[in-house]
C-alpha cells in the first residue's frame, strides 16, 4: 500500500508500508523495547497523576522522552525565576570565559531537552578553541568503545532522548574523546544508607571517576563537563546543609578554577537563552555557579515544541496506518537502515484520537508504532525533503 502526502511547510512525504509488524518485530532489540515499555507506563502515569512526587524528577524525564513537552507545562515546582540578564553572546561570552581555564561544567535539567541543545552548541564551538574531552554522567562506562558512530541504546540513559542522541552525534563529528565517569556499581554506598552519604558517595566517586580516566594523566586537558542538577554547584547550595557536590570536589583536588555554567536556575524572558548573574523573583538569588544561562520559556508549533524545528528540520504527518486507535503508543522515526537499538531520530507518544507531527530533518526514515509489547504497525517509509 503507499500514500503521496503534501506534509506541512511544503514537504513531500511518501508513505508506504514496507514490511508487517510481524517481520519488524523479529528485529526489535529487547532493551529498547524495555525502554519504551518504561516510557508508556510512566507517561501514563503523568497524566493520571500530575501532582504526584514522581512526576517530578522521574516521570517528567520519560515524558520529554516521548516527545510530550506539550504536557509538563509549567507542573514543576522547580520551574526557575526570571533571569537578571547581562550583555553577550551567549555562546561568544562562555567561549572567551573558558579561554581563562582548562575545564567547563554545564548542567541540564533532564526533562529539558532545549538545555541539550544550547550544550551542543557549546561544544561545537569550544572544540575550536582546543577543547578535546567530553564527559557526561549519562555516559555507560563502555561509550569508550564507541568513539565513532550513530547513538545508541547503550551509550547512556538520557542519550535515549532523541535531542541527547543528536548532542552526542555532534559530539562525536567534531572529534571528542569521550569520557564516562559516573558513580560505578561496585563504588556505592550500602542501600541502606541515608541520603547525605549515598549523596557523598556519588559526588566523590565521579571525582574519582573523572581523575583516574583522565585528569590524573593530563591534568591540563581542556574539557567539557556535562552534569544534571545541582552537580555543576563550585559552591554550596544555599538551604543545603553545606552539601559539596561534584564540581566543588573537583576544584578542591585539583586545584583547578572551573567555569561553571547553571541552566536551570533562571528562565529568559525573550525567545533565546540569556546570560544572567542571578535569578530575580520576590528576592535575589544569587547562583552557586560563575554565571547562569536562561533559556526562553518553551513554545509550541503545532504541538511540539518550537525548538525542534531548528536547523532545518519540519513537522512531517504521521502515518495515518501507524495512529493509534485503542491504546496510547510510541511513535519512532529512524533513518532508513538503522538497527532498533539506534537512538530514533524522533520519538512521539499519542493516545488515540491525537495527531501530533513528526519533527524530521530531510532525509529517509522508517517510521514504527510500538506499545508495551512491541511493534503495533510499520515500517512506513518517510521521505523528507525541505524547502519553501
Amino acid at each position: 500500500m503507499k500514500m503521496k502526502v503534501q506534509a506541512a511547510l511544503s514537504v513531500a512525504a511518501l508513505f508506504a508500508l514496507a514490511a508487517s509488524a510481524d517481520e519488524a518485530a523479529s528485529q526489535i532489540s529487547e532493551d529498547a523495547q524495555a525502554f519504551r515499555a518504561n516510557i508508556l507506563e510512566m507517561t501514563g502515569s503523568f497524566i493520571e497523576d500530575s501532582e504526584s512526587p514522581y512526576a517530578l524528577g522521574y516521570w517528567n524525564q520519560l515524558v520529554s522522552m516521548a516527545g510530550r513537552e506539550d504536557l509538563i507545562g509549567d507542573v514543576d515546582p522547580r520551574t526557575p525565576r526570571i533571569c537578571a540578564e547581562i550583555d553577550g553572546d551567549p555562546i561568544e561570552t562562555l567561549a572567551g570565559m573558558a579561554a581563562d581555564t582548562s575545564i567547563v561544567i554545564i548542567n541540564e535539567d533532564h526533562a529539558r531537552p532545549a538545555h541539550r541543545e544550547f550544550i551542543a552548541k557549546l561544544a561545537e564551538r569550544l572544540r575550536a578553541d582546543g577543547y578535546e574531552y567530553y564527559a557526561a554522567e549519562s555516559f555507560s562506562h563502555d561509550i569508550t568503545e564507541r568513539p565513532t558512530g550513530p547513538s545508541t541504546m547503550a551509550d547512556g540513559y538520557y542519550v535515549r532522548d532523541p535531542v541527547y542522541g543528536r548532542l552526542l552525534e555532534t559530539v562525536r563529528t567534531l572529534g571528542y574523546t569521550l569520557v564516562p565517569y559516573e558513580i560505578k556499581e561496585d563504588q556505592r554506598a550500602a542501600p541502606a544508607a541515608d541520603t547525605d552519604t549515598q549523596i557523598d558517595t556519588r559526588e566523590t566517586a565521579q571525582v574519582d571517576n573523572l581523575l583516574s580516566a583522565l585528569l590524573a594523566e593530563k591534568p591540563d586537558a581542556r574539557t567539557l563537563i556535562h552534569v544534571g542538577h545541582s552537580h555543576v554547584a563550585e559552591r554550596p547550595v544555599p538551604d543545603e546543609d553545606g552539601t559539596l557536590w561534584m564540581a566543588a570536589r573537583l576544584k578542591a583536588r585539583t586545584g583547578i578554577d572551573p567555569l561553571t555554567i547553571s541552566q536551570t536556575m533562571c528562565t529568559g524572558g525573550g525567545a533565546s537563552p540569556v546570560l544572567a548573574e542571578a535569578a530575580i523573583g520576590t528576592e535575589r538569588h544569587e547562583p552557586f555557579t560563575d554565571i547562569l544561562v536562561g533559556q526562553p520559556a518553551i513554545e509550541f508549533k503545532n504541538g511540539r515544541p518550537a525548538y525542534r524545528y531548528d536547523d532545518g528540520a519540519v513537522g512531517v504527518d504521521v502515518p495515518e496506518a501507524l495512529l493509534p486507535t485503542k491504546a496510547p503508543i510510541l511513535i519512532e522515526a529512524r533513518p532508513v537502515g538503522a538497527a532498533d537499538n539506534v537512538v530514533p531520530s524522533d520519538r512521539l507518544y499519542l493516545r488515540p484520537g491525537e495527531t501530533l507531527p513528526l519533527v524530521l530533518a530531510p532525509g529517509t526514515y522508517e517510521v514504527r508504532s510500538f506499545d508495551e509489547t512491541g511493534v503495533v504497525a510499520g515500517p512506513a517509509l518517510v521521505e523528507v525533503s525541505g524547502g519553501p
